[in-house]
């Protein structure tokens, strides 16, 4: 192969390679009918959803087991936006062998858009020393 060739096949392949590398994953994921789904990378955006919508943010990091958690610092207008519910997913843990440790869990929070308007939310990952490691902000509109 010629040295004119493989710098061909580099300057083609790198893309196709880098693409594979850094695609970040989904803002939004998959939701059953009525729901939209928000993860961190929409962090800071402005997101819009029908009145009688429920608004699933999905937050992950390493939770309980690393010692982490996430707290509510900016409520939503409850007359535009309703706390549902909020839970932990944690990755299954192997039914053979001990437990694992550090592994990523998920935050799942749920609000109904209750009325028209303009509301914003807050929340932080706090670490075990009590350092805030994260900030995640959304403004919501209902329609």
């Amino acid at each position: 192969m010629t040295a004119r060739l493989a710098r061909c096949l580099v300057v083609l392949a790198l893309p196709a390679a880098l693409a594979c590398v850094a695609t970040p994953g989904p803002a939004v994921a998959a939701a059953p009918a009525g729901t939209t789904v928000v993860t961190q990378a929409r962090s800071g955006d402005v997101v819009t959803i029908a009145r009688g919508r429920t608004l699933e943010l999905r937050l992950t990091a390493c939770l309980a087991s690393c010692g982490f958690r996430y707290e509510t610092v900016r409520r939503p207008d409850p007359s535009v936006l309703r706390f549902r519910s909020s839970r932990v997913e944690t990755p299954e843990q192997p039914q053979d062998g001990p437990p694992v440790v550090g592994g990523s869990s998920t935050k799942v929070v749920r609000y109904r858009a209750t009325g028209r308007g303009t509301t914003r939310l807050a929340l932080r990952l706090v670490g075990p020393d009590g350092t805030v490691d994260q900030r995640f902000r959304l403004t919501v509109r209902v329609r």
